[in-house]
């Protein structure tokens, strides 16, 4: 009886698994949303005085510009990340790989949620 318990166990997660498992459309919008947040997290305002008051300062005016250029250039946005994008779904789990501005993304998507990965 436990190895009936446990293949349907296994058979709910898998397929559960299956159902949440984000598509490219799903993940050229978390992209998007995403990226501003990224970006801004690489400017580096530390010698700046005092650092954390043009930390904040710099993180506001940099989130401020990518959602100016976002509302703008959404479309051609969404457009971009399509084309740099290679997606692999394995049923259970996709890997997004995006290339832009020579670094490479590396994305799981799984469960509808994603953990994305740079290498610089």
């Amino acid at each position: 009886m436990s190895k009936l318990m446990n293949l349907l166990a296994f058979g709910v997660i898998t397929s559960s698994m299956v159902v949440t498992n984000p598509s490219e459309e799903v993940y050229v919008n978390y992209f998007v949303a995403e990226m501003p947040n990224a970006v801004c997290k690489e400017v580096n305002f530390a010698d700046a005085t005092p650092p954390n008051q043009a930390q904040d300062i710099g993180m506001s005016l940099c989130r401020g510009a990518f959602g100016i250029g976002n509302t703008l250039f959404r479309q051609q946005l969404r457009e971009k990340v399509k084309q740099e994008t290679k997606h692999h779904n394995f049923g259970v789990y996709s890997i997004y790989s995006t290339q832009l501005s020579g670094r490479s993304i590396k994305t799981i998507g799984a469960f509808g949620n994603f953990l994305t990965f740079t290498n610089d």
